[in-house]
C-alpha cells in the first residue's frame, strides 16, 4: 500500500517569495485548480526528488484573523484538521528585508502548535544594504528552525529539502507569545492549544465545517464573553508586537537604505501623476508589441509544420469521409490551439515580469484616483489589469475588494478588458488589413493591438461610471497596498509560469476547441441528403478544374447544417458586415473566443483543397456581387465585436458564483451583446 504524502503547507505574506520558492519544491511538477465550493486557485505539487511529500501553496496572508476570501481558505485550511488539505508541518515564508510585518503571522502560527520551519528571503537585499540579522539569536527567540534562502537563484533550498524530508522529526516551538485568554474551551473544542481555542470562539460563525451542536455552544460563550472576544485581534496584533519589536532590535543591525533610496527615486517618476502615466503606456506598448514580433517566428514554424503534417496526411489517405475528419476537423482543430501557444506565453511572461519586479503594484497605486472617480479604487486595477490575461481569474481576485459596490462595478466592466483568448482573433483579423511595417519606431500592428486594449479599458471606465450613478455607496474603501522594493525578476520563474498557464489553455481551451471544431468539421460535411445529393450531381457531368472544386466546395458548405444555421441568423448580422459563415464561428466561440480561428479553419477548410493559409483564403473570399467580403470595414466591425461582446461561458459561471445572481449574470450579458452589436454596427456603416 502506497504511503499517504506527508502535506507541507507554504505560508506567508503577498509578496515574501513564496511563488518563487513553490516553482524551486516543485518544478513544473505542479496541479492547478480551484479550492473546493470556491474559486480560489490552488496550486499544489510533489516536492522534486521525493515521492512522498506535497508541497501546497496557501493563499498568501498577513494574520491568522481573516478578512477576505483568500486569507479564509488559509484559514480554514490550517485550523480544520478534517480538511484535506490540513498541513502536517508548516513552512512559513518571511521576508527578512519586513521582519517585523512579517514575524506576526509566524508568532501566531507558533502559539498553535504546528510543525514549523521558517525560510528567510530577500536576504540578498539585507546585504546589499549592509543590513544583518543574527540568526542564530533569532532562532533562539522563536524556538524554531530557520533557513535563509534565495528561491530566485535557487541558494538554500536544498538545505530546506533537506529538512523536509525529516519533517516528521521536527518538534512544534515551546514557546508562547499570546497567553491573555482568560476562559476554557476544552469541553465543547477537542484541542487543548489556547491560541486555537481563542481564534475559534472570535472566529466560529465563518468555521461552516464545525458540527452544529459546538457552534450553538460557541454562540453561547461568545455572549457570556462578548466584550472581550470584540477586541480579541485588536490586543493580539499589540501584544504580539511588543514582543516583535524586541526580538527585531535585539537580532538586526541596518545601515543606510541604498535599495530604498533607489526605490523613491524611480517611484518619483512612475508614480508622477503625468510620467507615471506617459510610463505606464509606454510598458504596455512594448508588452503588446513583442506579442507580435517574438512570436512571429514559432508561429510561422508551427503554422508550416501543421501545413505540412495535414498535406501529407491527405496525400497518404483515401478520399474518405474519415481522412477528411483527421486534416479538416482534428488536425485543423490542433492547430488554431498551438500555433497562439507563442502569443499567450509571452503575454503571462510580460504580466509576470510587471508583478515579479514590483512595478503592477505601482500601476495600482496610480490608477487609484482615477478609478476613483470611475466607482471603483485602487484594488480595482489587479483585476482589471489580470483580466488582460483572463476575465476568469481577474473576477475571482475582486474578492480582496471589501467595498461592495467598487466589487460589484468591477466584475460587471472586467470582461471588457482584452483577454488572452482574444489574442487569436485580433491576431488574425489585424494581419487581414493592416501591414507588417512601422512607422519610425513604432509598429503598426502593435499600435492597433494596443488600441484595442486601450478601447476595453476605457469602455470599462465609462461603463462604471454610468453604473455607479445608479448604485448606492454603502461606505468609503480605504485604498492600502504595499509598494515593495523593485527587484530584477528570475526569467526561471517567469518561464515556470507561463509555462503553466500555456498548459492550462492547450488542455482546457484546446479541448473544447477540438470538439468544436469536429462538431463544426460534421456540421459543415453533411447537411440535408436531397441537396447536399444535388450539387453532387450537378459536378458529376463536369470536367472538374480548380476553380470548380472551389466553387462545388461552397455550394456543399451552404447547403451544409451549419450554412443553413448560418444563413437563418444572417438577417440580424448583416448590418454589421457579417455574412452566414461569420455568424456560425461568432455562435461557435461563444463557448470560448479562441474558437472562433478553429472554426474559420474548420469551415474555409472545408472550402478549398489548396493548402493556402487561413488568411489567405478569407482575403480571397467574394461575395456573389465579387466584392470582396473582408473589407476594411467589415474586419473592423469584427474586431470590435470581439473586443467588446461576452463570447464566453466561463465568465458568466464565474460571475454567477461571485454574484450569486443570474439577474447579475443575464444583466452582464445582455449589455455586453448589445453594446458591441452597436458599435460593431456604427462601425461598418461609417467605414463601408
Amino acid at each position: 500500500m502506497r504511503q499517504k504524502p506527508c502535506k507541507i503547507a507554504l505560508v506567508g505574506n503577498p509578496n515574501a517569495g513564496k511563488s518563487s520558492l513553490f516553482n524551486q519544491l516543485t518544478g513544473l511538477n505542479q496541479k492547478i485548480g480551484n479550492y473546493e465550493g470556491v474559486t480560489v486557485e490552488r496550486l499544489a505539487g510533489m516536492m522534486r526528488d521525493s515521492n512522498n511529500i506535497e508541497i501546497i501553496d496557501l493563499p498568501g496572508i498577513y494574520s491568522i484573523f481573516p478578512r477576505s476570501e483568500d486569507e479564509k481558505i488559509s484559514f480554514d485550511i490550517l485550523l480544520n484538521k478534517q480538511d484535506k488539505d490540513h498541513p502536517d508541518a508548516i513552512v512559513i515564508v518571511v521576508d527578512a528585508y519586513n521582519l517585523r510585518r512579517n514575524l506576526l503571522l509566524a508568532t501566531q502560527l507558533i502559539d498553535l502548535g504546528f510543525k514549523i520551519i521558517i525560510v528567510l528571503t530577500m536576504v540578498d537585499i539585507l546585504r546589499k544594504n549592509s543590513s544583518f540579522i543574527d540568526i542564530k539569536k533569532l532562532q533562539l527567540y522563536l524556538d524554531i528552525p530557520i533557513l535563509t534562502i534565495n528561491a530566485r537563484d535557487g541558494e538554500g533550498v536544498a538545505q530546506l529539502k533537506l529538512q523536509l524530508e525529516k519533517v516528521n522529526d521536527l518538534i512544534p516551538g515551546k514557546r508562547t507569545f499570546y497567553e491573555n485568554v482568560s476562559f476554557q474551551l476544552g469541553h465543547i473544542i477537542d484541542n487543548e492549544n489556547r491560541f486555537y481555542q481563542l481564534l475559534v470562539a472570535s472566529r466560529y460563525k465563518q468555521m461552516a465545517y464545525l458540527p452544529a451542536y459546538q457552534r450553538i455552544q460557541l454562540n453561547e460563550v461568545s455572549h457570556r464573553f462578548q466584550s472581550q472576544l470584540s477586541m480579541v485581534q485588536t490586543e493580539d496584533i499589540i501584544a504580539r508586537y511588543k514582543t516583535i519589536d524586541k526580538i527585531v532590535r535585539e537580532t538586526t543591525t541596518h545601515k543606510e537604505n541604498i535599495a530604498r533610496h533607489k526605490t523613491k527615486i524611480i517611484d518619483s517618476i512612475v508614480l508622477h501623476p503625468v510620467l507615471g502615466i506617459i510610463v505606464l503606456i509606454s510598458v504596455l506598448y512594448i508588452g503588446f508589441q513583442s506579442i507580435f514580433s517574438l512570436a512571429a517566428f514559432p508561429m510561422d514554424a508551427i503554422e508550416t509544420i501543421m501545413g505540412a503534417l495535414g498535406t501529407w496526411v491527405s496525400r497518404v489517405l483515401p478520399a474518405t469521409w474519415w481522412s477528411s475528419l483527421i486534416t479538416d476537423g482534428i488536425i485543423a482543430g490542433i492547430t488554431g490551439v498551438i500555433i497562439f501557444v507563442p502569443q499567450i506565453m509571452i503575454l503571462f511572461c510580460f504580466i509576470t515580469w510587471l508583478e515579479d519586479s514590483g512595478y503592477m503594484a505601482r500601476m495600482s497605486a496610480l490608477m487609484d484616483r482615477l478609478l476613483l472617480f470611475f466607482g471603483m479604487n485602487g484594488k480595482s486595477t489587479i483585476p482589471l489589469m489580470s483580466g488582460m490575461a483572463c476575465a476568469v481569474p481577474a473576477i475571482m481576485s475582486t474578492r480582496h475588494i471589501e467595498d461592495k459596490r467598487s466589487r460589484w462595478l468591477t466584475i460587471m466592466v472586467t470582461p471588457l478588458m482584452s483577454c488572452s483568448a482574444r489574442l487569436p482573433v485580433y491576431t488574425l483579423l489585424i494581419g487581414l488589413f493592416v501591414p507588417a511595417t512601422s512607422k519610425g519606431v513604432f509598429g503598426l500592428q502593435g499600435i492597433w493591438m494596443l488600441g484595442l486594449y486601450l478601447l476595453g479599458f476605457i469602455l470599462s471606465l465609462c461603463i462604471s461610471l454610468m453604473m455607479s450613478k445608479f448604485i448606492k455607496k454603502d461606505n468609503t474603501s480605504v485604498f492600502v497596498i504595499e509598494l515593495p522594493l523593485y527587484r530584477a525578476p528570475k526569467w526561471k520563474n517567469i518561464i515556470i509560469t507561463a509555462i503553466n498557464k500555456a498548459k492550462i489553455f492547450v488542455i482546457d481551451a484546446g479541448k473544447i476547441i477540438i470538439i468544436i471544431s469536429v462538431l463544426l468539421w460534421a456540421l459543415t460535411t453533411y447537411g440535408p441528403p436531397q441537396k447536399m445529393n444535388a450539387v453532387h450531381t450537378k459536378y458529376l457531368q463536369l470536367t472538374m478544374t480548380d476553380s470548380l472544386d472551389i466553387q462545388k466546395h461552397s455550394e456543399l458548405l451552404e447547403n451544409s447544417y451549419a450554412g443553413h444555421f448560418g444563413k437563418f441568423i444572417e438577417p440580424a448580422i448583416r448590418p454589421l458586415g457579417f455574412n452566414w459563415k461569420i455568424g456560425i464561428a461568432i455562435l461557435s466561440s461563444f463557448a470560448a473566443r479562441e474558437v472562433f480561428v478553429g472554426t474559420m479553419t474548420t469551415i474555409y477548410a472545408s472550402n478549398s483543397n489548396n493548402d493556402k493559409l487561413l488568411r489567405e483564403k478569407l482575403l480571397s473570399e467574394k461575395n456573389t456581387d465579387g466584392s470582396p467580403t473582408y473589407t476594411k470595414a467589415t474586419v473592423v466591425s469584427l474586431l470590435l465585436f470581439y473586443a467588446i461582446a461576452m463570447q464566453c461561458m466561463s465568465t458568466l459561471a464565474i460571475t454567477y458564483r461571485e454574484t450569486a445572481s443570474w439577474k447579475h449574470t443575464f444583466f452582464q450579458l445582455t449589455y455586453l451583446t448589445l453594446l458591441a452589436y452597436f458599435i460593431s454596427l456604427i462601425a461598418f456603416q461609417l467605414l463601408k
